[in-house]
């Protein structure tokens, strides 16, 4: 039961982790967009509005890359937790086999 609740901590702590890097690149990301579109209202330039879609593009894609970041880990996690559960069952079933036999057994010495 130990070795199953580090299991999982481990790798919850894997996935904060990586949220958080993912995290601050997004608002590293929008920083840069904002200043740029400052930059666009101060000085109107064709450069600076190309940087910004690009900019932008980049942003969208580090959100999807969350996304699947997050489904993935959220994947892991359940499968663990599911696989934990199972093991479980597994051993309250051998438990119940060996009750219904040690009570057939009473019933047939009655």
């Amino acid at each position: 039961n130990e070795e199953n609740k580090k299991k999982t901590k481990i790798l919850e702590k894997k996935h904060k982790k990586e949220f958080k890097q993912l995290r601050n690149k997004i608002k590293m990301k929008m920083g840069k967009i904002n200043k740029l579109r400052k930059k666009v209202n101060k000085e109107n330039r064709s450069e600076t509005r190309k940087q910004i879609e690009e900019e932008s593009n980049d942003l969208h894609t580090e959100h999807q890359v969350l996304e699947n970041q997050e489904r993935q880990a959220v994947r892991r996690i359940n499968l663990e937790e599911r696989s934990q559960f199972c093991q479980f069952a597994a051993c309250v079933g051998q438990v119940v086999e060996e009750e219904v036999a040690v009570m057939g057994q009473i019933e047939s010495i009655k």
